[in-house]
C-alpha cells in the first residue's frame, strides 16, 4: 500500500484526514458567517440580509459539491490502490510460482541427462513457459506503472482541488471581513444620525 513521506501512513487515511480537515474549517467559516449574520441582523437592511442568506446558502451548496467530488477523488483513490495491491501480491505469486516451477523443471531435466532428447524436448519446453511467464511480468508491470501514472494524477488533480479550495476559503473568510467591517461602519454612521 502507498505511503507518504510523513511516515507509515497509508495515503487513503492521509487524503481523508486532510478532507475531514478542510471540511471542519469550511464548517466554522459557515458558523462564522451565520453568527455574524444573527450578530448584525439588526443593523443590516432586508435586503443585505437577504443578500448574505443566498451568499450562505451557495456556500452550502458549493460545500456539498466539494464535499462530493472530494469523497469522489478518495474512492477513487482507494480503489486505485486496492488494485495495484492486488496486482503486486498477484504478480508476486506468479513470480514465486514461475521459478518454483522453472526450477523444479530444470533440475528434474537436468537428472535425467541420460534421455537426452526427451531432456532437449523437455527444457525447450520451459524456455518457452518462461518466456511467455516473462512477457505475462512485463504486462503485469506496465500495469503496475500505468496505474501508478494514473495515482499520480489523481494525487495532482486532488492537490490542485485543495489548493482551489484553500483560495476559495480565503476569499470567503476576506469577504466576510469586508462585510463585517462595512456592517460596523454604517452601524456606526446610524448611531451618529440618531444622536442629531
Amino acid at each position: 500500500m502507498a505511503t507518504n513521506d510523513c511516515g507509515d501512513v497509508p495515503s487513503h487515511i492521509l487524503v481523508q484526514k486532510q478532507m475531514q480537515d478542510l471540511l471542519l474549517a469550511q464548517q466554522a467559516t459557515v458558523q462564522r458567517l451565520q453568527e455574524a449574520t444573527t450578530i448584525n441582523e439588526a443593523t443590516v437592511s432586508r435586503e443585505q440580509y437577504e443578500s448574505l442568506l443566498k451568499e450562505l446558502e451557495m456556500e452550502k451548496i458549493s460545500h456539498a459539491q466539494t464535499r462530493v467530488k472530494l469523497n469522489d477523488t478518495t474512492d477513487k483513490l482507494e480503489f486505485a490502490l486496492g488494485e495495484v495491491e492486488v496486482l503486486t501480491k498477484q504478480l508476486e505469486r506468479e513470480r514465486t510460482q514461475f521459478e518454483k516451477s522453472f526450477g523444479l523443471l530444470k533440475n528434474k531435466t537436468l537428472k535425467e541427462s541420460s534421455k537426452k532428447v526427451e531432456f532437449e524436448t523437455k527444457y525447450s519446453a520451459a524456455e518457452a513457459q518462461c518466456a511467455k511467464q516473462g512477457d505475462v511480468l512485463k504486462n503485469r508491470d506496465e500495469d503496475i506503472k500505468e496505474l501508478s501514472l494514473k495515482l499520480k494524477l489523481q494525487k495532482q488533480e486532488y492537490d490542485r482541488q485543495v489548493r482551489e479550495l484553500n483560495v476559495q476559503q480565503q476569499q470567503d473568510l476576506y469577504i466576510a471581513k469586508m462585510m463585517q467591517a462595512e456592517n460596523k461602519g454604517r452601524f456606526k454612521g446610524k448611531v451618529g444620525l440618531k444622536k442629531l
